[in-house]
C-alpha cells in the first residue's frame, strides 16, 4: 500500500490503532495528517470494499506528498468510483472537491480549513 518504513505509515496505523481503541479521531494529529485520518476511515470500513480501495489508492497519492496535510493535491486513481464515494471520502479526510462533473480517475482537490 505504502512504504512502511516512511513516518507517513506510521500516521495512518495510529489512526487505525484510534479507530480500534475509542472510535475518536485526535485532533491534535487529524489536523496535521491525512494518513492518519484514512488509516481512521479505513479502520471503520470494514464492509464497504470500494471505500477500502479508493482508500489504498489515496494512501499511495497522498504517500508521494511532500507535506502531510497539503493545502490542494492533484489525484490520479487507477480505478474509477462514483462522485459520491469520491466526494464523501474526501470529506472525512478534509478536502474538498470540485462540484459538477467530475472525472473519477483525475481530479484536484484542496484541503478544507
Amino acid at each position: 500500500m505504502i512504504n512502511k518504513i516512511s513516518p507517513s505509515y506510521q500516521f495512518f496505523l495510529d489512526g487505525r490503532h484510534d479507530a480500534i481503541e475509542d472510535g475518536k479521531l485526535h485532533t491534535y494529529i487529524a489536523d496535521v495528517s491525512v494518513m492518519y485520518r484514512l488509516g481512521f476511515l479505513y479502520e471503520t470500513s470494514p464492509n464497504n470494499p470500494k471505500r477500502l480501495t479508493l482508500i489504498k489508492e489515496l494512501c499511495r497519492e497522498f504517500a508521494m506528498m511532500d507535506n502531510d496535510f497539503s493545502n490542494y493535491v492533484e489525484i490520479s486513481l487507477l480505478n474509477h468510483y462514483s462522485h459520491r464515494i469520491l466526494r464523501r471520502t474526501m470529506a472525512k479526510i478534509g478536502y474538498h472537491i470540485p462540484s459538477g462533473h467530475l472525472d473519477s480517475s483525475e481530479f484536484h482537490a484542496w484541503r478544507v480549513r
